[in-house]
């Protein structure tokens, strides 16, 4: 064996081979072909499948909507007519402060007419002019 201070005296640090190949390196952009870009053309009828249809669930449908269609129609216009050809007001209806809902015509036609006799019209043209009327 050797002696200790003939050997040398600074660590051995191995060295390792590059054994992995280098990706290959892309072309200068300049060097690159150029490629014309396109919209891609929209696929040929024969290639889209048609729908399917269900003709007896939008029959049903159909009939369906219309039906309720014709029912809220009859509705609205039977309540109308109720409402147009009856003898009696409407409650919450006021005539110049006097409540006539709810009543009927004959009885509110003879509450607006007392109230009207019982009125006094004060004009205004220069001078002060009380009417009754008649």
């Amino acid at each position: 064996m050797a002696n200790k201070h003939d050997m040398n005296t600074q660590p051995h640090i191995p060295r390792f081979r590059q054994t992995a190949q280098r990706p290959p390196t892309a072309p200068p952009l300049r060097e690159m072909p150029t490629q014309a870009w396109e919209r891609p053309l929209p696929p040929s009828p024969a290639s889209i499948p048609a729908p399917r249809t269900h003709w007896l669930s939008r029959l049903l449908l159909t009939a369906v909507v219309l039906a309720f269609m014709v029912v809220s129609a009859t509705v609205v216009a039977v309540s109308l007519l109720i409402i147009y050809h009856a003898d009696w007001i409407v409650p919450g209806v006021t005539v110049s402060g006097i409540e006539v809902g709810g009543q009927r015509q004959a009885a509110a036609a003879t509450a607006l007419q007392s109230a009207w006799q019982n009125q006094t019209i004060l004009a205004v043209a220069g001078e002060a002019l009380a009417l009754r009327p008649a």
